[in-house]
């Protein structure tokens, strides 16, 4: 009996201390997401930050602060390292709606600016070689922001804080993200997430509306929209973009370094890259990112305007995903590059199929992480704001708003060309979002 009730206290003892640091975890201000996803992770208290590998700048050293409203209503905050500003070699860029943006994982609470910029010293680049820019509709997010990118040695921080025009769950619709593809017909491919912030009146849909096809196009028309202005907005003379989704948790290893090497030894045809994207058990997540079957011969050419339902169709039918693309090609069945090194140059002499990261042709790219060659955008490459193939004077075309048109828009371009990044490289969504 004694023996019964000391296993009873221990029992007690041990639920009691359970619970108070599941409250303890679950309730202490954090600056990073906790995940009990994992029992190592849980018992760790979170998964532990990254360590940044490289040299930080030698103090004292200038740092340069600017913010001021700008005359389209924007607030716009600048800071740079060191009097010149620095001379980077890369813009990351990253749209964000509100704190909810970030999302999270089973199990986990949510994530933060804190972890997106973990994730972000996990790439190992040189951040002095680095600039930043980021924009939210969220004051109380762009203030965040702020402070949460000074801990890090960018050579430039842009953040950009523009309002919603909306409110409710209209403005949230606003804020879809384009690794959730829908394309004119309706199609659905996966769930939609809230991490794009923006102003675009037009984006301001109900819930029952965000499937109906021509909301569908306005919708990303919006979201082009705002893509287009951080990017104009933040370009200067940066040589390399990488746009990466909010709602991002997990980089394959040196997958920017390997993308920038890769434009950088073929800059006569590589302008695009992009990564297969997955989610739990969902292997393409991203269906944005497809190659059109040239045996599909009715659209490839012109199309009338009563053949507009069936050539959507057709796409639909034919097209190939990212996926299907690796699979085909033998694909993701080597190790990643080791081509591109990890100084952020993206340097390297080995070939492309030599590493098991070769590029794969595509006619359209997601933006859950989309590499654009800067000097691409410098001569009029932009997201297109409606369905850009197959436009006349009377009428948008049939299929291409956003990032499934910015492909068509760069092809006449020399250098233009999009690619998929094969081998094992990939990039992770968040479980929830």
């Amino acid at each position: 009996m004694a023996m019964r009730t000391n296993s009873n206290r221990l029992a007690a003892i041990a639920s009691a201390l359970f619970i108070t640091l599941i409250l303890f975890y679950t309730t202490e201000p954090r600056r990073r997401s906790f995940s009990c996803k994992t029992l190592e992770s849980c018992l760790a208290g979170g998964t532990r930050p990254h360590a940044y590998s490289h040299p930080l700048p030698v103090e004292p050293v200038a740092v340069y602060e600017d913010e001021r409203a700008l005359r389209d209503g924007a607030l716009h905050f600048t800071r740079g390292i060191g009097g010149g500003m620095g001379s980077p070699a890369t813009l990351i860029l990253v749209l964000n709606k509100d704190e909810e943006s970030w999302s999270r994982d089973f199990r986990s609470t949510g994530r933060s600016i804190y972890d997106f910029l973990d994730l972000l010293v996990a790439t190992d680049l040189d951040l002095a070689t680095v600039s930043l820019g980021l924009m939210t509709s969220s004051l109380d997010e762009y203030a965040e922001i702020k402070k949460a990118t000074a801990t890090l040695p960018f050579a430039r921080a842009e953040i950009f804080y523009r309002p919603s025009a909306g409110s409710g769950s209209g403005s949230r619709v606003a804020a879809s993200k384009t690794g959730d593809s829908d394309d004119d017909d309706g199609d659905n491919n996966n769930s939609e997430s809230d991490s794009d912030g923006g102003d675009d009146e037009e984006a301001s849909f109900t819930y029952e509306q965000r499937h109906d096809p021509a909301v569908q196009r306005r919708r990303r028309g919006a979201l082009a929209a705002l893509r287009n202005y951080l990017m104009l907005r933040a370009l200067r003379d940066e040589e390399h973009v990488v746009w990466i989704d909010a709602d991002v948790v997990e980089f394959s290893p040196g997958i920017i370094q390997a993308m920038v090497g890769h434009a950088s030894r073929r800059r006569g045809d590589v302008g695009l890259i992009t990564a297969a994207c997955h989610q739990n058990d969902m292997a393409n997540y991203d269906k944005n990112a497809w190659a059109v079957d040239r045996n599909a011969s009715s659209i490839l050419d012109a199309v009338a305007a009563a053949d507009r339902d069936r050539a959507v169709q057709t796409l639909d039918d034919t097209r190939a995903f990212t996926d299907a693309i690796m699979a085909s090609s033998g694909s993701g069945s080597s190790s990643s590059s080791s081509s591109a090194n990890k100084n952020g140059d993206g340097s390297g002499s080995s070939s492309d199929a030599d590493d098991g990261d070769e590029l794969l042709p595509l006619d359209s790219v997601g933006g859950t992480i989309l590499y654009i060659r800067a000097d691409l955008i410098r001569q009029g490459v932009i997201f297109p704001t409606f369905n850009v193939v197959g436009t006349t004077w009377s009428q948008d075309g049939w299929i291409g708003v956003e990032t499934e048109g910015i492909c068509y828009m760069a092809s006449s371009l020399k250098g233009g060309g999009c690619y998929l990044l094969g081998g094992k490289h990939h990039v992770r969504h968040a479980d929830l979002g």
